[in-house]
């Protein structure tokens, strides 16, 4: 079995085999892939074939690197040799490594370490009341503090730079920025396409948290993609983040079904 990675050239196949797939995200734009199939970058979107004429694919991986290793989210399996191509793409990544999969009995028949659930909520912009945008674009000179936001506690500084490198590039992203002084102190970046959007990344500095800047952030997010004419925003949250969703669900988000259940993978199954 082969794992293998989508380039910029694959964004319409991909995006065009998984738009309606049962339990795949709601709120996934042809603009969100594009982001995660950047060449060399520390995120990627990986595959195996499908062996029948009916499906283009057999499974679909998503994989971002964090300071202390990789995650790899399943996007979508139609059962045909689930458990190997799992076990294939995990040997690929070093340890330690986390699995976000949609069926909570894989990781444990795996014998994995449960560790949480991966949210998704939703916000329908028709339903909103009147939204606060006080802050500012991404220009490129925050550039470089926003990477220090990041690296932080998120990414190393190289995945920080890559990060903001791919959000200022895409034509069909939202970048937003609070200024305290001189410093960035909050950062939102979200991706749309059509009616609907994606936020893929709300960050506080650490100084400048519990002072209500990441429902201003989240917010100014909000009200530009309104204004632009997105109909629906959709972001991912674990579980245990409960200051983030008490955040989200205050400003009109709701949760939707999808679900994914986190496992830890132990050094010797990869």
């Amino acid at each position: 079995m082969e794992i293998q990675r989508f380039g910029p050239i694959s964004v319409d196949e991909i995006y065009t085999f998984v738009n309606g797939k049962p339990r795949m995200l709601k709120g996934l734009t042809r603009s969100y892939i594009w982001e995660n199939t950047r060449p060399r970058y520390f995120i990627g979107i990986y595959y195996t074939k499908a062996k029948t004429n009916r499906e283009f694919f057999s499974n679909i991986f998503y994989q971002y690197g964090l300071k202390e290793g990789n995650v790899i989210e399943e996007w979508y399996s139609n059962n045909v040799n689930r458990l190997q191509a799992i076990l294939k793409i995990a040997s690929l990544f070093d340890s330690p490594l986390y699995f976000n999969l949609e069926k909570m009995d894989i990781g444990n028949e795996l014998g994995w370490n449960y560790v949480n659930k991966r949210l998704e909520m939703t916000f329908e912009t028709s339903k909103s009341r009147d939204l606060s945008n006080d802050a500012s674009d991404l220009k490129s000179q925050h550039a470089e503090q926003v990477a220090e936001l990041f690296a932080q506690e998120w990414w190393t500084n190289e995945q920080a730079k890559q990060f903001v490198d791919v959000a200022m590039s895409n034509p069909n992203s939202i970048s937003k920025v609070i200024i305290c002084g001189k410093k960035v102190c909050a950062f939102g970046h979200a991706t749309y396409d059509k009616k609907q959007a994606w936020i893929n990344a709300i960050y506080v500095d650490l100084s400048s948290r519990e002072k209500g800047f990441g429902r201003r952030i989240t917010e100014s997010l909000l009200s530009e993609l309104q204004r632009i004419g997105m109909e629906k925003v959709n972001l991912g949250v674990g579980e245990d983040n409960t200051a983030a969703i008490k955040t989200y669900q205050s400003i009109g988000f709701s949760f939707t079904s999808f679900v994914r259940y986190r496992f830890e993978v132990p050094f010797s199954s990869t």
